[in-house]
């Protein structure tokens, strides 16, 4: 056997933005791979991708935007690749930042990071984080469907980089998921990739990602995907689960439907990979499409305040914004400044989907008065607009005249479908450094509540 089994480790989280290096000998999670599996077919779980920065791990397409993997397999990821193989990959998607929850190198609930896309994959059925009412399958027996691009065989030199898929089951939950044994299991190379479990419907969610264990087809510890959704989504601003509120309450959105199920014989990833989905769920409650709601929300500045003087330019503020909607649920918050929308650390819109809504850095040039906009859009496109003028560079004026604040006269309102695009992370990537000797040595599997909108009763 050639890899050590490690236990399961209860360990607190760490703050993000940790600089990804090899980590002490003593501390290195145990190598683990698909073994007992066989080789995907092409198009099969075209959610599953591979990272190859400093050595090699697999990890799950949850969101257009958002790739999960494995803390431990490091920031430094320029791309994702989808595919069958990594020799020859179908696509490389460039990513816009990588960031890890913990820098704790050991098998533990805690070790998920997330990547966020330059371009979200929009053309892929999606496979979401399991959360909410479906967190009862995490149990002793309940199968499910193991894949990586990790090591194939218990012996001989390891055999990495093509896309494997194995069935097999939970066998033991704590903190982290025991999943496989008896010569089925994850090994080296798989770190972060997904244990997937089938709902009622056919659809899949991503049930728990790699983190260590023992390899050769012993049974290895996976992070339960429950626990990694909160902190992502307030790292990227981008709802993961449009099925649930963020209590885990059923709480359908108009995105709660269309999830992977199979991929349609012959498929290509020319054509997209083109795949059966799932329809509108009701596997907790009523469906999306049962849903009425023809009020706007309600959207307010929580900070700066219509009226107040800030300091001379150039300065940086963050602006917070409060909002709620007692129908479908707040679908996003938008922020312009001087009727321009307000672009984030990558040139993109700033979209923030779930609270506390934030927006960070924002950067004014010029002394004056400056009008700021929140717009709040609901699930259904129903939409609000509140305004506040701030006055730069001159404190001594608080009069407050001649600002304007649109909650005066009421929100501004629309039935108009929600315009594109997904929400974009503030957050910077982690700068490089090179992977120090015995990366492949590491014991790991890397080769070399926040309520966001009503719940449904």
């Amino acid at each position: 056997m050639r890899g050590a089994i490690l236990a399961g480790l209860t360990l607190a989280a760490i703050p993000c933005r940790v600089a990804s290096a090899a980590p002490p000998n003593d501390l290195r999670p145990a190598p683990a791979k698909i073994v007992g599996g066989s080789a995907s077919e092409t198009c099969a779980w075209p959610g599953v991708v591979a990272l190859q920065s400093g050595g090699l791990c697999t990890g799950t397409l949850v969101h257009p935007r958002v790739v999960v993997y494995a803390a431990h397999c490091g920031t430094f990821h320029t791309e994702v690749l989808l595919g069958e193989d990594i020799a020859a990959p179908a696509r490389a998607v460039e990513t816009l930042t990588c960031e890890r929850n913990s820098d704790l190198f050991a098998v533990s609930s805690m070790d998920y990071a997330y990547c966020l896309l330059a371009e979200p994959v929009e053309d892929l059925a999606i496979t979401p984080p399991l959360f909410g009412c479906d967190e009862d399958l995490i149990e002793v027996g309940t199968p499910v469907t193991i894949v990586g691009f990790g090591d194939t065989t218990s012996e001989g030199p390891e055999q990495v980089g093509l896309k494997h898929e194995a069935q097999t089951e939970i066998v033991g939950y704590l903190t982290t998921i025991g999943i496989g044994g008896m010569g089925t299991g994850a090994d080296a190379g798989d770190s972060g990739g997904p244990a997937f479990v089938e709902l009622d419907d056919g659809s899949w969610r991503m049930l728990g990602l790699v983190s260590g264990g023992g390899g050769d087809g012993a049974t290895v510890q996976y992070v339960p995907a429950p626990v990694t959704i909160a902190w992502i989504e307030d790292r990227t601003g981008i709802d993961l689960t449009p099925c649930h509120a963020g209590d885990g309450s059923w709480a359908p959105t108009p995105a709660c439907e269309g999830f992977y199920v199979a991929t349609e014989p012959g498929a290509t990833w020319a054509e997209g990979c083109p795949s059966a989905r799932s329809g509108p769920s009701e596997r907790c409650g009523p469906p999306w499409t049962e849903l009425e709601d023809l009020t706007p929300p309600s959207v307010a500045f929580v900070e700066p305040l219509d009226g107040d003087a800030l300091p001379s330019a150039p300065i940086e503020l963050d602006v917070l914004a409060a909002a709620d909607d007692d129908g479908v649920g707040v679908a996003e918050v938008r922020l312009a400044i001087d009727g321009a929308p307000w672009l984030d650390a990558f040139g993109l819109a700033s979209v923030d989907q779930v609270p506390p809504y934030r927006f960070e850095g924002v950067s004014l040039a010029e002394d004056g008065e400056h009008l700021l906009e929140l717009e709040a859009v609901d699930w259904l496109g129903n939409r609000a607009v509140v305004g506040a003028t701030i006055i730069v560079g001159d404190p001594g004026d608080e009069t407050g005249e001649g600002t304007t604040d649109e909650t005066e006269t009421g929100a501004t309102t629309s039935s108009e479908a929600m315009d594109d695009g997904d929400g974009a992370c503030n957050c910077t990537s982690q700068p490089g450094a090179p992977a120090l000797p015995g990366l492949a040595a590491l014991v790991s599997l890397c080769l070399a509540g926040r309520l966001r909108r009503p719940g449904v009763a």
